[in-house]
């Protein structure tokens, strides 16, 4: 039986945790007066902030999972903007299509839940059929409070959703960061692979790994297409291509996700996930807290 050591142990993980959010929402604070965020500045990446930091009796550690060329995953220790995902109340049908997964009957769905109708949309569900079930609710028709969400909608498996998850989000304006948004993302706005690609190669830099000093950088919209063509070249068709969609992108976030992870020297652990909004005078206020 656990006893009251137990007990302090993870009240003592909790805290440690906390401090993980407190540590993640102060370097984004410093960073706020630039007027770009992309993944070579300090919120992003920077481990001895992040990483296996010491503190009293235990530590903490903030780092999230990136998806490689390769398709395997690797730690990075830093916050993740939401801006870098598509958002689910605020992406139209086409984009939608494109996430992994997701076929025409989940995305008629997703659009009856998220409207304010009772319509069906050809292949979607509306009060009808979320009524029917053996333990019937109600429709949302209105906007997702949060991507877990997603499982109530009609045609969402566990699996879809795990597909999903590291792509969408409930958080902004529904504008894609162009220096943080990974392949995927930039494929959903309707951009060619070779395009894709391209923009991924400038963001890298000569060393081909994003995060480093050597990162090109999207300093603003307007200049998204003479910084690529300066840097390898861009077709006519990947100028029209970049015009029709760089209405619904930025270079800036102000949305960032924290994933603290606190551990005792005894081995307890506990995580927070926050979700943080920058304001206009670089102060980070909390959204959304979860404790594990």
């Amino acid at each position: 039986m656990k006893g009251a050591g137990y007990g302090d142990e993870r009240l003592t993980a909790r805290a440690l945790s906390e401090s993980g959010v407190v540590r993640g929402l102060a370097e984004l604070e410093r960073g706020g007066a630039s007027p770009y965020d992309a993944l070579n500045q300090a919120w992003s990446t920077d481990e001895g902030a992040f990483r296996e930091v010491r503190l009293g009796e235990g530590g903490f550690t903030v780092v999230h999972l990136v998806e490689t060329d390769r398709g395997d995953e690797i730690p990075r220790y830093g916050l993740v903007d939401e801006e870098r995902k598509i958002h689910l109340n605020e992406a139209p049908r086409e984009a939608l299509l494109r996430l992994p997964g997701v076929d025409e009957g989940v995305v008629a769905a997703l659009m009856d839940w998220r409207d304010q109708d009772d319509v069906p949309e050809p292949g979607g569900a509306e009060a009808g059929y979320y009524q029917s079930l053996p333990q019937p609710y109600a429709c949302k028709n209105g906007p997702l409070e949060t991507v877990e969400e997603l499982r109530l909608v009609r045609g969402v498996t566990p699996e879809i959703l795990e597909a999903v998850r590291p792509y969408v989000t409930v958080y902004g304006d529904g504008k894609v960061n162009l220096n943080t948004a990974p392949g995927p993302v930039l494929l959903t706005l309707g951009l060619e692979e070779a395009l894709v690609s391209k923009v991924l190669r400038f963001r890298r830099g000569f060393d081909g790994q994003e995060g480093g000093r050597d990162d090109g950088v999207f300093e603003k919209v307007s200049g998204v297409k003479d910084a690529l063509a300066d840097f390898e070249g861009l077709s006519p068709e990947e100028a029209a291509a970049l015009d029709r969609v760089l209405a619904g992108c930025t270079v800036q976030s102000r949305h960032f996700r924290v994933e603290a992870m606190g551990k005792t020297e005894r081995g307890a652990v506990r995580k927070v996930t926050a979700v943080a909004r920058r304001e206009e005078g670089g102060q980070a206020r909390i959204l959304f807290w979860h404790e594990e």
